[in-house]
């Protein structure tokens, strides 16, 4: 645990849940975190030249820090060349299929267009199935040629949750980020419930003073500008602004409401970032905001 990552890979069977886990180990390192799938799939469903689709991980991985989750095959290499440490999640088939199913229908920040609810790719299926006699393999062949990297293989979910918890106390990471790493884990579960509630805003009244931000354009982050204003109004800007606007400019004016502002201009430059993050970065800002001069 003690050694610090910079240059992060996360791979593994389709439905392992790779992106959750990439997410979750951003919110504890603060690493900027990076899909592939965002890399290779256009809004609509299309995706990018092969060509592109390099040329892009390439400026990724020029970059001094990051994560990257997802397997493609064709660049599994050349990632591993360039990190420093491998996440490998190797769980079993029923897991990952369970994974699929449950993720179908839903917007997710780790791909540009939602999986129709009802469809069912059978190709993809078996892919997933086949996984243990022919991606495992590949990927195991290749960790042995690299053994001076740091690789960590977990054989199920609670093994990578319990990592994480463990990698949030050795980097000692405050309550916010442990629940929001939490809230990311568990969804609707109980465990999130629990560490969410340290993210709640206490109702108060405040007026806006003067200009003021808080957030980064860092992936997963949020960058929050608010300005005085005669009425409350939220302005959005994401990379997922179809799926998640409407509910970006929700959480906004709730946090402002339960704040008690009623005039000012909140402007959302969203890079995926998760409700607690947004809450959060919003409350900052107007507390800022509350003590800017004008």
């Amino acid at each position: 645990m003690k050694q610090r990552m910079h240059k992060v890979i996360v791979i593994g069977s389709p439905g392992s849940g790779k992106s959750t886990f990439a997410r979750a180990l951003h919110a504890v390192t603060g690493l900027p975190l990076y899909h592939l799938d965002n890399l290779y799939w256009n809004a609509d469903a299309s995706n990018v030249d092969s060509a592109v689709f390099r040329q892009r991980l390439a400026q990724v991985l020029r970059q001094p820090a990051w994560i990257v989750d997802g397997n493609y095959a064709s660049t599994m290499e050349m990632r591993l060349r360039a990190c420093d440490t491998v996440f490998f999640l190797d769980y079993p088939v029923a897991v990952c299929l369970r994974g699929i199913a449950d993720r179908r229908g839903k917007p997710r920040p780790d791909l540009p267009w939602v999986e129709p609810p009802d469809h069912v790719d059978e190709e993809f299926v078996g892919m997933i199935r086949a996984y243990p006699e022919v991606g495992r393999p590949q990927v195991l062949a290749l960790l042995a040629r690299y053994p001076k990297k740091n690789a960590v293989i977990f054989r199920d979910r609670a093994e990578s949750a319990d990592y994480l918890r463990r990698l949030a106390a050795d980097w000692r990471a405050d309550s916010f980020t442990t629940a929001v790493f939490l809230s990311i884990l568990y969804g609707e579960n109980k465990p999130y419930h629990a560490a969410a509630s340290r993210c709640r805003i206490k109702e108060g009244n405040m007026q806006i003073q003067g200009r003021a931000m808080a957030g980064t354009l860092e992936s997963n982050d949020v960058m929050v500008t608010v300005s005085p204003a005669q009425a409350l109004e939220v302005q959005v800007t994401s990379i997922v602004l179809g799926q998640f606007g409407e509910e970006l400019k929700r959480v906004a004016l709730d946090t402002a409401a339960q704040l008690g502002v009623q005039g000012a201009l909140i402007e959302l430059d969203d890079r995926g970032a998760v409700e607690c993050t947004v809450r959060a970065r919003v409350e900052t800002a107007l507390t800022r905001a509350k003590e800017a001069k004008s």
